[in-house]
C-alpha cells in the first residue's frame, strides 16, 4: 500500500525536477532572444554627443519634438545600452530615462546633458518647472 504511494511520489517528484530544468533552459533562452532582437529597436550609433556626428543629437530633436512634454527618471542602471549613442552604460552606473506618452529613451550621461541643451534651446525649457 505505502509502497505503491512512494514509487508514485518518487516518479512525480522525477517529472517535476525536469520539468524544472526544462522551464530555467526556456527562461535562459528567452532573455537571450530579448536581449539579441531588443537592440534592433534603435540605430545603433557610436560615439558621443560631443563629436563632429550629428545623428545623436538629431535623435535627440526627433524626440522633443512632440507635443508632450517628456518627463525624466534618473536612476542606477542595472546595465543596459545608452539609445541614443549605442554606448554601454555599466552596472550602477546612472542613467537617465526620458518619457512622452509616445516613447521612452534610456540615456547615459552625456547625451542627457545634449537632451537637456537640445531642450532649452528648441523649446526655451530649463528643466524646471
Amino acid at each position: 500500500m505505502y509502497s505503491e504511494s512512494i514509487t508514485l511520489a518518487e516518479e512525480t517528484l522525477t517529472t517535476n525536477e525536469k520539468v524544472r530544468a526544462h522551464a530555467v533552459l526556456l527562461v535562459a533562452d528567452a532573455k537571450a532572444l530579448m536581449v539579441t532582437y531588443r537592440r534592433h529597436r534603435f540605430t545603433q550609433l557610436a560615439g558621443g554627443t560631443d563629436t563632429s556626428d550629428d545623428r545623436v543629437p538629431a535623435i535627440l530633436r526627433r524626440f522633443c519634438s512632440g507635443a508632450d512634454r517628456p518627463r525624466s527618471f534618473v536612476g542606477y542602471s542595472r546595465g543596459g545600452v545608452c539609445d541614443a549613442c549605442g554606448n554601454g552604460i555599466k552596472t550602477q552606473e546612472i542613467e537617465y530615462d526620458v518619457v512622452t506618452s509616445a516613447a521612452s529613451l534610456r540615456l547615459d550621461e552625456a547625451c542627457y546633458k545634449g537632451f537637456m541643451q537640445v531642450l532649452e534651446r528648441d523649446h526655451g525649457h530649463n528643466g524646471r518647472r
